[in-house]
């Protein structure tokens, strides 16, 4: 009676588990942070400029601040995502 039912709900474990994964991925996802490294790593040819508050990167700035926020509220430090 106990194997019937557990191989009953195994499924439905497994499919809760695929989405709860999927949700957190797509949560801790970072576009704006994903772009700069990105184009740092992948970029065919960029100048690169900064000072105290930005970096420019071809001449499209991004603030550091922002930049570092998003990185951390993205599940890096986080331990629900680690």
């Amino acid at each position: 009676m106990i194997l019937s039912h557990l191989f009953k709900l195994l499924p439905y474990v497994f499919l809760y588990e695929l989405w709860a994964k999927l949700y957190i991925f797509v949560k801790a996802l970072n576009i704006p942070y994903d772009e700069v490294v990105a184009s740092l790593l992948y970029g065919e040819k960029y100048t690169l400029d900064y000072d105290p508050d930005c970096i420019y990167i071809n001449d499209k700035p991004y603030e550091i601040k922002e930049l570092l926020t998003e990185y951390v509220k993205s599940g890096l430090i986080n331990k629900i995502y680690a």
